[in-house]
């Protein structure tokens, strides 16, 4: 989404009606300032816990150089365990709240569920588990369920600690469509497709009709559908990633352990990869090069480790080897090719998985063991290390790797999962953050207030984009206004952002726009200033979120609206 933007203060003194209060969702929409890291470290050998280790055990390295460890200690069932030596002990939250010793460690648990490529049998039998696990929530954990239906995200239940709640929540995600059948049908299309370019003919022509024998013609029609559908999946993947990264950005920095229960649809568009292979194998003799992995799930990962949440990825179902495509292909000396690009495709997905539990100090959760998740991650989650230390902030947004490796007292190997890296997050990416969670869940802003909005007429650009001009009434009283010379004169700041959502569900990068804004004289109590701005969007519905932020107050101004080509 390209924005254009042009800056007008008006002279004339404008008033904007009041708007009606509105309660915000039960979602965690600020982002704090965070002194300490705090990084948690599971440490097991042959899969059980290691416990009585103590810092000098621990080698903590950042972007491959030793850091001091400033805070220690155990958590073994959920409780923080007394320092053999003094008898004390404490744990640091992202907070820097300190746990004493016995002091329970509170879980976040938040659950998002995928309903684009989930089967409603697959989706429901593992809702089905975790509400028959809910009783692995302690007094003092928490849980918070959303779902996501390929274009947007929506809040099925803030987080609470009621049971009755978190059921009805379920009971209203099981009631909700899954769209894995649709998925399913579009893979049994481009099949049938394939199935009919590979009919043997007797090579007639009839140009009457433009047919001259289906193995020749339609080759690269199919094959370019093949790589278009491809394209279109990747796309959809890539989607998925960021409306999970929105979410955990949504929900901020909650105390306590925090956790993602991230349940994946399975893919049976892993067939379409039998029609790329057909193409590249017939007309270039190469087959098609490898996705990237990491790049399906880079920003789900990215967002986790800049918050510190670990995600436990649950594979919703399970593809069959007969869905994988090789059969759809007439030829034989094709088939095996085929069908070996197709589990390479879907390995690559089910890869995607596993790196995103891998970097956030998680298991990936496959087979039977998605029934039981929330068990799985409640017992994971009950003991492990937390470790502490002070980072020399630069506030650049710059990611930082993050080690740990342990000797144990008696010398014997141990396994240890924890998160990869952290962000030095600076205080624009915070407010950018603050911001897009008020638009995910369609909350106010955080301490923040309103403005009136006017859009004008969508302008095309082409077939594909548009211009909206849109004019936002500021209410001067409500910025920051530093003397700028005599009589009154006076000079602002600010900051424009702009989160938008098409219809489609895609969404760009949030721009950060700077206003300098002046006034050759003091304004009067409840004067308005006019900001017009010109928005470059795709010629699709939009939903749009402006926010105006003052710096030295720290005050959003918010305007919301939806707009159609």
């Amino acid at each position: 989404m390209a924005l254009v933007f042009a800056v007008l203060l008006a002279s004339a003194p404008l008033r904007a009606p009041p708007e009606a209060a509105v309660e915000p969702p039960p979602v965690f929409g600020d982002v704090v300032d965070v002194s300490v890291v705090n990084v948690e470290a599971v440490v097991t050998r042959d899969g059980e816990p290691v416990h009585d280790l103590r810092p000098e055990h621990f080698t903590l390295l950042v972007d491959g150089r030793t850091v001091p460890i400033e805070f220690f200690s155990e958590i073994r069932a959920g409780r923080a365990v007394a320092d053999p030596v003094s008898g004390t002990g404490v744990s640091v939250s992202p907070f820097d709240q300190r746990f004493a010793a016995g002091e329970s460690m509170p879980r976040r648990y938040l659950v998002f569920i995928d309903e684009y490529f989930a089967l409603p049998r697959d989706r429901d039998r593992v809702l089905d588990g975790l509400e028959a696990d809910l009783e692995q929530l302690r007094a003092e954990d928490r849980m918070a369920i959303v779902a996501w239906d390929g274009r947007q995200v929506e809040l099925l239940s803030g987080w609470t600690a009621s049971r009755s709640t978190l059921r009805a929540a379920l009971d209203v995600a099981r009631a909700r469509p899954a769209y894995g059948l649709q998925r399913r049908s579009e893979a049994r299309q481009v099949e049938s497709l394939l199935r009919y370019s590979q009919r043997t003919t007797t090579g007639r022509s009839f140009s009457s009709i433009g047919f001259n024998g289906s193995r020749g013609i339609g080759r690269n029609t199919i094959g370019t559908r093949g790589i278009e559908a491809q394209g279109e999946l990747r796309s959809k993947l890539i989607r998925r990633s960021a409306a999970a990264s929105a979410t955990l950005r949504g929900f901020g920095r909650p105390d306590g352990r925090r956790v993602l229960l991230f349940l994946a649809g399975g893919l049976p568009e892993a067939a379409l990869s039998a029609l790329s292979a057909v193409r590249d194998v017939e007309l270039r003799g190469e087959p098609p090069g490898p996705w990237d992995s990491e790049e399906l799930v880079e920003a789900l990962v990215t967002s986790a480790n800049r918050l510190g949440w670990t995600i436990y990825p649950v594979a919703l179902d399970e593809t069959r080897a007969s869905e994988l495509g090789g059969a759809a292909i007439g030829d034989p000396d094709l088939q095996d090719f085929a069908t070996g690009r197709a589990r390479a495709r879907l390995d690559l997905v089910r890869d995607g998985l596993r790196e995103i539990a891998a970097a956030t100090g998680a298991v990936p959760v496959f087979g039977g063991a998605r029934r039981h998740v929330l068990d799985m991650a409640a017992d994971d989650t009950r003991s492990y290390y937390s470790l502490g230390f002070t980072p020399s902030w630069r506030r650049d947004d710059s990611l930082h790797e993050l080690e740990i490796a342990v000797a144990a007292p008696d010398g014997r190997r141990v396994d240890v999962r924890t998160r990869a890296g952290f962000a030095d997050l600076s205080s624009s990416t915070r407010v950018t953050m603050q911001v897009e969670s008020a638009h995910l869940f369609g909350a106010p802003l955080v301490g923040g207030g309103s403005l009136r909005l006017e859009p004008g007429t969508p302008e095309p650009q082409g077939r594909r984009r548009m211009v909206l001009p849109v004019r936002l009434f500021v209410p001067l009283d409500q910025i920051t206004k530093l003397p700028a010379g005599p009589n009154g004169a006076w000079a602002s700041r600010l900051e424009l952002r702009v989160v938008g959502t098409d219809e489609r569900g895609d969404a760009a990068d949030v721009p950060v726009i700077t206003l300098d804004l002046r006034g050759e004289r003091a304004p009067a109590p409840g004067e308005i200033g006019t900001l017009e701005t010109r928005l470059e969007l795709r010629r699709r519905g939009h939903r749009l979120l402006l926010a105006l932020y003052d710096p030295p107050s720290a005050r959003l101004l918010g305007a919301r609206i939806e707009i159609e080509p």
